[in-house]
This record gives C-alpha cells, sequence and structure tokens, in this order.
C-alpha cells in the first residue's frame, strides 16, 4: 500500500493536537506509517507554518536586522541614493558585486518595473541573495539557519529617508511547491520571453538546477563574455537566433545604473547549483526536525535514531540527497571549450577560497567538461549547512568520509578518482571545523 501527498492529509499544529479526537486521529495514522516504514514528510502546503517549523513566526534577530538598526544609528551613506545604499549593503554582507546576474523576463513582483532595457540584478554569496531593479525596492533572500529562506523588501532611501525593512510573504506565492521541493525557497527560471520581457504563454518554462542540460539554460536572462560554439537559450526573444553572445548588451542597458557591466556565465552557473543546494538542505532539515517530532509525540522515550525507526530511515534518506548535491552527482557537462569567465569575475572568485597547506580549495576552477576541479561543493561552508540539525550534519559528513576513503560497496560516485578524493579529502581537514570523529582516524585520502 501507498501513501502519498494525494492520499493522505495531515497537519500537526501543535494547538490543534490539544483537540483530543483529532490527536487519536493523528497517532493512528501515523502508527501506520511508521509501520509501512514510510517516512514522515510535509504532506500539506503549509506544513511549514506548524510545528516543529513555524516558518510564518517571528526570525530570531539576524544580519539585516543588525544592519538596519546601524543605518538608523549611522545615516550617512544609509540615507543617499538607492545604488550607494545598494553598494553598501552589499558591502556588510560580503557579497561581491562581481557575482551581479541579470534578468529580463519579468517574473518577480517587481514586473512592471523589469524590462530587457532595466532588467533585474541578482548579488549572492553562500548565504544571502540581494535582488535589485533601478527605480524599485531591493528584495533581500536570507538562509535562515532554523526556518530555511525568509524573504525581505527594503523600501530604498529617498531624500534623506532612511531605508524601511520588512519581512514579505507575498513572495511566496512562486517561491514554495514543487518548484522549490516544498519548501519555502530559491528559484531559477529558464522562460521565453518577448522583447519586453514579458512571458510568453504556452511556451516552455523550466527551473534550472545544476543537472539542468545548459542549452535548456538562461532564457530571459544576460549572458555575457560566452563563445558562439557555447549553446544555451539567453540573449534572445522569441523567434530569434537561440545561444550565442549579445555584444551589444549596453545598447539596451544602461550599466551606470548597476554595480559593474557584467552577467557573466560562471555566477549564472553558481546561482543554479545554489539554489538547488539551498532547497535540498532545507527541505532536509524540516523532514528531519518532523520527523523527530512526531517520534517523540509518538514514542516519548525511545532513541528515535535505534534502527529501523522512521527517523533513521529519514536521516538516510535526507543525508543521501544532501551528500549527491554536494558531489555534483549528474552535474550537467559543460559543452565545447567550456565557460569562458570574465576574468575579474574569476579573480573575485578565487580571492575568496580557503586553502589546504599545498593551496587547492573547493573553489579551485576547471570550467571545463565540468565546473569545478574538485567536485565537493563550497557551500559545505555555507551556515544553511553548519546549522543542519546536528545528527544530520554528522551523518552526511561521516558518508562523505566513507566514499572519499571508498568504504561504500556500491559505485554511485566512482566518477570521483583516487586523485580527487585524496584531495577533496585534504581541502576538508584543513579548512573545516565542524568535521565528526570518524574524521580523526587518519589524515590520508584513499
Amino acid at each position: 500500500m501507498k501513501l502519498d501527498r494525494k492520499t493522505i492529509g495531515i497537519r500537526h499544529d501543535e494547538k490543534v493536537l490539544m483537540i483530543f479526537g483529532r490527536l487519536l486521529f493523528q497517532k493512528a495514522l501515523l502508527v501506520v506509517l511508521l509501520i509501512l516504514g514510510t517516512p514522515v514528510v510535509p504532506l500539506m502546503a503549509d506544513d511549514y507554518d506548524e510545528a516543529p517549523i513555524w516558518y510564518s513566526s517571528k526570525e530570531a534577530p539576524n544580519e539585516l536586522h543588525s544592519l538596519m538598526e546601524e543605518a538608523a544609528k549611522e545615516g550617512g551613506v544609509w540615507t543617499r541614493n538607492p545604488l550607494l545604499f545598494l553598494e553598501e549593503l552589499l558591502l556588510r554582507l560580503e557579497i561581491s558585486k562581481h557575482s551581479q546576474v541579470l534578468v529580463m523576463s519579468k517574473t518577480s513582483l517587481q514586473k512592471n518595473l523589469i524590462a530587457p532595457t532595466s532588467p533585474r540584478a541578482l548579488y549572492f554569496n553562500e548565504n544571502h541573495y540581494v535582488g535589485y531593479v533601478p527605480g524599485g525596492e531591493i528584495e533581500v533572500m536570507f538562509a535562515d539557519g532554523e526556518k530555511g529562506t525568509l524573504f525581505y523588501r527594503i523600501a530604498p532611501p529617498i531624500a534623506g529617508r532612511l531605508p524601511i525593512l520588512k519581512r514579505d510573504s507575498s513572495c511566496l506565492s512562486c517561491h514554495t511547491g514543487s518548484r522549490t521541493k516544498g519548501v519555502p525557497g530559491f528559484l531559477m527560471r529558464s522562460v521565453t520571453i518577448d522583447r519586453s520581457g514579458t512571458e510568453l504563454a504556452n511556451s516552455p518554462a523550466l527551473s534550472v538546477s545544476a543537472k539542468t542540460p545548459f542549452s535548456k539554460r538562461w532564457a530571459g536572462w544576460f549572458v555575457t563574455g560566452m563563445k558562439q560554439e557555447f549553446a544555451h537559450r539567453g540573449n534572445q526573444f522569441k523567434g530569434e537566433q537561440e545561444g550565442g553572445t549579445l555584444a551589444n548588451a549596453s545598447d539596451l542597458v544602461d550599466f551606470s545604473r548597476y554595480m559593474t557591466d557584467t552577467s557573466d556565465a560562471l555566477p549564472l552557473t553558481l546561482l543554479s547549483h545554489q539554489v538547488d543546494w539551498h532547497n535540498e538542505v532545507t527541505k532536509g532539515a524540516y523532514d528531519f526536525r518532523r520527523a523527530q517530532w512526531f517520534f517523540e509525540k509518538l514514542s516519548p522515550g525511545r532513541d528515535p535514531l535505534a534502527k529501523g525507526t522512521s527517523v533513521s530511515r529519514v536521516l538516510e534518506t535526507t543525508s543521501e540527497v544532501i551528500l549527491e548535491n554536494l558531489l555534483f552527482y549528474d552535474e550537467a557537462i559543460l559543452p565545447g571549450e567550456g565557460i569562458f569567465s570574465d576574468e575579474k569575475v574569476r579573480k573575485d572568485w578565487l580571492a575568496q577560497k580557503k586553502t589546504d597547506q599545498a593551496g587547492h580549495s573547493l573553489r579551485d576552477l576547471r570550467l571545463y567538461k565540468r565546473l569545478f576541479k574538485y567536485r565537493c561543493s563550497y557551500m559545505i561552508y555555507s551556515d544553511s549547512f553548519k546549522a543542519l540539525p546536528p545528527e544530520l550534519h554528522d551523518h552526511v559528513l561521516e558518508k562523505l568520509w566513507k566514499i572519499l576513503k571508498r568504504e561504500r560497496d556500491d559505485d554511485k560516485y566512482d566518477y570521483l578518482g583516487n586523485r580527487e578524493r585524496k584531495r577533496i579529502f585534504s581541502i576538508l581537514l584543513a579548512t573545516y571545523e565542524e568535521l565528526p570523529e570518524i574524521w580523526a582516524r587518519a589524515e590520508e585520502g584513499p
């Protein structure tokens, strides 16, 4: 018997569980799930707003709140024009201006301001994402360790007025559902547009991840610095030639209104990886925390991680999905001669790397056939990974150790050669502080 989202509806609001009749019903239904070995996962669209996630409840103070408090005290640059405010915001959040990518499709809440002549810019690092369109509000997407992705809007300074920060739930109309793994998350789409930037009805729209073939990526986006031979769907409008480089982007865009003059293929490719990463990590954290919560309600006093429990099965499933993202499993192959990235973009990216004693880093680029020399994601350093429930965080790293030491029975990750495994092992041993005890057994790779 198969139980799935269509056949089972479970709400687990702690307040409702106090109602005796429904409590008995849910307990009985959950016992069936446990007996059948079905992982306890969110089964309704708004489960993230119930126990134990409480997504919409007030979040703990974070960097963004601190920055707005500083703005209120300092004034100065915070009260000048929106572009200077954006520059200061990126600086304080440690986001490089060279991460800039430009989307010209009208696919955000500020669609009335977006056009090929006035694209929406996105800037990002491992933890934060900032959206900006000239004349509009500034959007901040914040990867919160407890709640997942939080969405904010900032009314920029006008005539000396301080910026106004507010958390924005309207973003969830698009940023939750099947395209974001069922959690409030990130979204990168490839959509066919006309010359106004309007998405065309009945045209294919695709959610982009690291597994998406490059020939299907970037419709509705500017792509700068690429050779004609690299096939993609950027820099085009309906009915015009696919792929290629838009050599005259400056004829359409006034770059003086932006932080830089690029929408480089490297940050575009990094963004597709990070979007999938954050959504899978958030989903894994939600599923594991929810499974623990249910187990404690049903079986107080029992070990939730004992062999055969629903929690142990969720732990195994979610850790494997996170590992796939971490190790670029099924990563799309870079076609042709690979990615040609602007030199200043590459230098800026590499300036932030963490290295082992030999100078190797998870940020080292290959850009031919695959993105990185060492296929273990730099997102392992992200706040979202470090904030995973400790049991899930450590289980992922223990499984990673076994993969790097070739102590797994399957051949799933055989695309990682011995040399690459040794380098990854050495880099993590030197740069990652939260390694579990198993990593202390040896300082050598496979």
